[in-house]
């Protein structure tokens, strides 16, 4: 779980809802209590470039730091655009790694206590007359999951299983009309068309197990410094952070109905 003292007064509002759900697992080193935090309402935006100099980034910064600047930052920007019929939740899950082995019990800790309890969490819902009770893990359109960004040249694609291939295909294709406007930074691509074929285990494998579509956005091949002493914020890349941020912005826009979809799409 990341916590850095200053995320309760940025999400203060009373159209956001925060909620910090407890559990206890038996770990391999003991029981340990977890909070996996939920937030709603929230966007992504580009960070300022001097976004990070607020507080002092840990080791681990790439896949773990990156994308919570730009979300506090839009959630401002944004205010009651949303449409009351789609929410944008931005969810913090700890316990990712495991702490002897990976296997699927010593692994993605708060993804699959989150995952869990959404499954046996039931919501009601009325219209007119007709009243239907649904999962609160059916309510989720699209698990969007963001790992291993922040350094210079991510390569991104759409993954094969993952129910999503149309969806992802938007953001190479903002990126391309992006660069066209000259609003973004003169770097290699981002995101790739075509389908990877390699799987990687995350917080989403919790998610799509239970039938949630993924859009999972992490860099493959890994940064070289993953995991190393050197996974600290000198390795952070403020063009590839804005590019990134602006493309998913666009697309969470696009998503909610903020904007006018771009023209060709």
């Amino acid at each position: 779980m990341i916590e850095f003292g200053f995320g309760e007064k940025h999400f203060e509002s009373p159209k956001q809802q925060q909620q910090q759900p407890s559990h206890r697992r038996q770990w391999p080193v003991g029981p340990p209590p977890s909070r996996t935090i939920g937030r709603r309402g929230v966007a992504l935006a580009p960070p300022s470039r001097g976004a990070f100099s607020q507080f002092q980034l840990p080791r681990g910064v790439v896949p773990n730091s990156w994308p919570i600047p730009p979300p506090l930052n839009t959630r401002r920007g944004e205010g009651g655009k949303f449409d009351s019929h789609i929410t944008l939740q931005l969810v913090f899950l700890d316990g990712e790694e495991a702490f002897h082995e990976w296997t699927h019990l010593d692994s993605i800790y708060g993804a699959r206590h989150l995952a869990g309890m959404l499954e046996r969490k039931w919501y009601p819902s009325t219209d007119g007359s007709a009243f239907e009770l649904s999962r609160e893990i059916d309510r989720i359109d699209v698990f969007m999951l963001l790992d291993l960004l922040g350094a210079k040249n991510p390569r991104l694609q759409s993954t094969f299983g993952h129910g999503t291939t149309a969806l992802f295909e938007q953001l190479p294709f903002i990126e391309e009309q992006l660069a066209k406007m000259n609003l973004l930074n003169r770097i290699p691509r981002i995101f790739y068309y075509g389908t990877s074929y390699g799987a990687v285990e995350d917080d989403h494998i919790a998610f799509m197990r239970k039938g949630v579509p993924v859009l999972h956005l992490i860099s493959v091949p890994f940064p070289p410094f993953w995991h190393t002493p050197g996974d600290n914020e000198s390795i952070l890349d403020n063009a590839t952070i804005e590019n990134l941020a602006s493309i998913l912005r666009v697309f969470v826009a696009r998503y909610l109905g903020i904007h006018p979809p771009l023209i060709g799409r």
